[in-house]
């Protein structure tokens, strides 16, 4: 069929199987097909609270490699990312995609429980804690709480200089 070779009988295995769509690993939980043992491994930690890699720079854990090479770009100084259309830079690719959407006129986010609408989720998220009155951010030197992490950072920063 095609021009695969492999002196390893496993791997020709494994591509023959490509070939056939066989996905013979199945998951136990969801039944999800895999063609690989190792897939279904790391898939199967999509059903679990285990976070068994971790960051050697803070107490950071997670699934996969790959959230944590995203993960450490957090503690680089460097923001290669940058807007086209201003002078903002970024350490990753998602949050530049965030930043664009204030560009952009368009609310794809709308408020089931009034008319407002954002151009980012998150913000919707923080907007819809006003209907629910839920405070999840609170400062650790006083009984201040808010809905909004940068209010919590405002706080923390007017607190400590006094003002």
């Amino acid at each position: 069929q095609c021009d695969y070779h492999s002196t390893s009988k496993a791997y020709l295995k494994i591509h023959e199987q490509m070939h056939r769509g066989e996905k013979l690993h199945k998951c136990n939980v969801c039944d999800k097909g895999f063609r690989q043992s190792a897939h279904l491994k790391t898939h199967l930690l999509t059903h679990s609270k285990e976070r068994p890699i971790k960051c050697e720079h803070c107490s950071y854990r997670c699934k996969n490699r790959t959230r944590l090479q995203a993960h450490i770009k957090t503690h680089s100084e460097d923001k290669p990312f940058c807007c086209p259309m201003c002078t903002f830079q970024c350490k990753t690719q998602s949050q530049l995609k965030i930043h664009e959407q204030t560009h952009s006129n368009i609310k794809l986010y709308k408020c089931p429980d009034c008319s407002a609408s954002y151009r980012s989720n998150n913000y919707l998220v923080v907007h819809r804690r006003t209907h629910t009155g839920e405070k999840p951010y609170s400062c650790t030197e006083c009984d201040y709480r808010t809905n909004n992490p940068s209010s919590l950072r405002n706080h923390r920063h007017w607190t400590k200089t006094g003002i």
